[in-house]
């Protein structure tokens, strides 16, 4: 056989064994992408305070947006569950409504305050009483002021109201009112929720409750005063409200990086305004807008004072770039010319 033909039967064989067992690629024909390349999001799971709850899920909704990849998983359960859960390592982002205890920091736990939560107590709109001091609080909810009457209301007993024990207001309020009394506690008294806490007390005469003043809504309950000072923003900030606490984000070591990217952004600029928005004090003011840097708000360019000359020159005295019997400078651009020197004699003409 003539080498010709023979070379030809060899390669006509060759392809017919590529193309049998797949060997040959349609050119610019990509592969199909695997799993892992087609889902690229990232989650992030949030545990503990109700209370912080959904705070948390306003600011996930601005964060979402930024960063669409990652997916948002926000539960509550109350403080003392995101405090454990970030213990163990069981979720990325803790959620806590107080102080954590000396006995509940681990290492490598991050706590991040991200709010302060004023805690406002409220009672039906029809309670004449406006405000109480600390003790009489504190004296109501341990069962040594029991009628109304004994603060300056009308004659019924009353009723308060607590959160179950896991809640962080709840936890806030033991802390902050009753100090060493002993909590008068009942199944019938205690509710799970600030809404329920809130609805109970909008529509019983009789009760007083804790709640949140974030919660705090609408026209249905009465806020008291504590010792003559009510409860806000600025209250809370300069400290002559006393009931107030932390809103809290706790990283642990084996929370993912996308977790503390959310607490950075809650405590950005934009995150703090969401804050303030949604009825809580932020810890920190945004930013004001920023100016270029020969500029600030408010004050001239620093290339003059109010009511100076320009500092090229000195009021009454000649420009300290001119000299007797000498010319002035040229003007600069944006500049006035040098004034002119009032009633200074000639300078004598030297002789030769």
């Amino acid at each position: 056989m003539r080498p010709f033909v023979r070379g030809l039967l060899q390669a006509g064989l060759l392809l017919l064994i590529l193309v049998a067992t797949g060997g040959c690629e349609v050119p610019g024909q990509e592969e199909e992408p695997t799993p892992t390349q087609a889902s690229s999001s990232v989650r992030v799971t949030f545990a503990g305070s109700t209370t912080v709850q959904p705070l948390a899920e306003k600011l996930g909704e601005v964060y979402r947006q930024k960063n669409p990849s990652v997916v948002l998983e926000i539960s509550a359960g109350g403080s003392r569950v995101g405090i454990q859960a970030i213990q163990e390592g069981s979720t990325d982002i803790g959620m806590a409504s107080r102080e954590l205890h000396d006995d509940e920091q681990t290492d490598g736990m991050e706590q991040f305050q991200i709010a302060i939560d004023v805690l406002a107590i409220i009672v039906h709109t029809t309670n004449p009483v406006e405000q109480l001091s600390l003790e009489q609080l504190r004296g109501i909810y341990t069962g040594e002021i029991t009628n109304w009457s004994e603060v300056g209301g009308s004659d019924m007993p009353i009723a308060p109201i607590i959160r179950e024990v896991s809640s962080g207001t709840r936890g806030a309020f033991d802390e902050i009112v009753l100090e060493d009394g002993v909590l008068l506690e009942t199944p019938e008294n205690t509710e799970i929720t600030a809404g329920e806490v809130h609805t109970r007390v909008a529509t019983s005469p009789d009760a007083i409750g804790y709640v949140g003043f974030g919660h705090v809504g609408g026209e249905d309950v009465k806020v008291l005063a504590i010792d003559g000072v009510e409860p806000s923003p600025e209250t809370a900030t300069d400290g002559s409200y006393q009931l107030k606490r932390p809103l809290l984000l706790l990283l642990g070591p084996l929370s993912r990086p996308q977790a503390r990217s959310f607490v950075e952004f809650a405590l950005s600029d934009e995150g703090q305004q969401i804050v303030a928005d949604d009825g809580w004090v932020p810890v920190r003011r945004p930013s004001e807008p920023t100016s270029p840097p020969t500029t600030r708000p408010g004050y001239p360019a620093p290339t003059t004072r109010p009511g100076y000359p320009a500092p090229t020159t000195r009021p009454g005295y000649p420009a300290p770039t001119t000299r007797p019997g000498y010319p002035a400078p040229p003007a600069r651009p944006g500049y006035p010319a040098p004034p002119a020197q009032p009633d200074y004699p000639e300078p004598p003409v030297q002789s030769e």
